[in-house]
C-alpha cells in the first residue's frame, strides 16, 4: 500500500516515516509539510497514494478541508494531538484518526483497516439494502439502477421503471459498494451509472428524455474520466 504523509509536524511525520518503514505491506511515497503542494501533487496525478496520513490541523488548509478533496484519490487516516477534533474524523468518512503521539500499535491497526478496505472486492452485481425506517433488507441489482441521489442522512435509489428505494446511508458509504468502472459521482448529491447516461451537454447529464441531473464543477473532470473508456 502506497502511503503519503501531509503533517507539517515534524516529529510526527518522522515518527511515521518510521513506522511505515517497518510495515511490510506499506511504502512511503513522500511526506510533504505543505498541504497546498501535497493537494496539488495529487491533483496534477503526479503522485498516486493508496493512503494519506493527513494532520488535522494544518494551515493555511486544514485537515478536514483536504480530505473532502481526497474521497476520490487514497483513503484518509487522520492525526490530532486534539482529542476532541477525532469525532470529525469520520465525517469525513476516513479509515480511523491516530492521536498525537502516534503509538505503533494504532498506527497498526488504523493500517490494516485501511488494507481491507484497499482489498479486491469480488465482483458482484447487486447488493443487499435496508429500506428506511427498519424496512425489508431488498436486492438491489447494479444495472437497475438510474443514479442515487442524496436526501440529508439518507440516500434515494432511483431505479428503472420510476422505482426508488430510500435508504439510511450516507452517500460516501453507499458509494464503497459500486463498482468504480460502472459509477462515478458528478455532483454533491448525486452518483450515475455510467450505462444509463445518454448525453452530456454543458453541465447537464441526461439519462432519458425525462432526467436530466446538473453536475458539480468539481466533479466535472473525474466524471469525464470515467466516460472515457466509453469515447471513441
Amino acid at each position: 500500500m502506497k502511503c503519503l504523509i501531509i503533517d507539517d509536524d515534524p516529529h510526527c511525520a518522522l515518527l511515521l516515516e518510521q513506522y511505515i518503514e517497518t510495515a511490510a505491506e506499506a511504502e512511503l511515497l513522500a511526506t510533504i509539510h505543505d498541504p497546498l503542494q501535497a493537494m496539488e501533487q495529487i491533483t496534477a496525478k503526479r503522485i498516486h497514494p493508496d493512503i494519506v496520513f493527513l494532520d488535522m490541523e494544518l494551515s493555511p488548509v486544514n485537515g478536514t478541508e483536504i480530505a473532502q478533496q481526497l474521497q476520490n484519490h487514497a483513503l484518509v487516516i487522520f492525526t490530532t494531538s486534539r482529542p476532541q477534533l477525532s469525532t470529525g474524523a469520520y465525517r469525513y468518512n476516513a479509515v480511523d484518526y491516530l492521536l498525537k503521539p502516534v503509538r505503533y500499535e494504532h498506527f497498526s491497526e488504523a493500517l490494516k483497516k485501511a488494507g481491507r478496505l484497499l482489498r479486491p472486492k469480488p465482483r458482484s452485481t447487486h447488493f443487499f439494502a435496508r429500506e428506511s425506517m427498519g424496512g425489508k433488507l431488498v436486492k438491489v441489482l447494479f444495472d437497475d439502477i438510474l443514479y442515487i441521489q442524496s436526501a440529508g442522512n439518507y440516500a434515494k435509489i432511483l431505479l428503472c421503471g420510476e422505482r426508488y428505494y430510500l435508504m439510511h446511508v450516507s452517500l460516501n458509504k453507499l458509494k464503497q459498494f459500486l463498482p468504480k468502472q460502472k459509477f462515478s459521482r458528478i455532483h454533491q448529491s448525486y452518483i450515475v451509472n455510467l450505462d444509463r447516461v445518454l448525453a452530456l451537454d454543458g453541465n447537464m447529464v441526461y439519462l432519458s428524455e425525462d432526467i436530466s441531473l446538473q453536475m458539480g464543477a468539481t466533479y466535472r473532470k473525474d466524471f469525464l474520466e470515467s466516460l472515457g473508456a466509453y469515447m471513441i
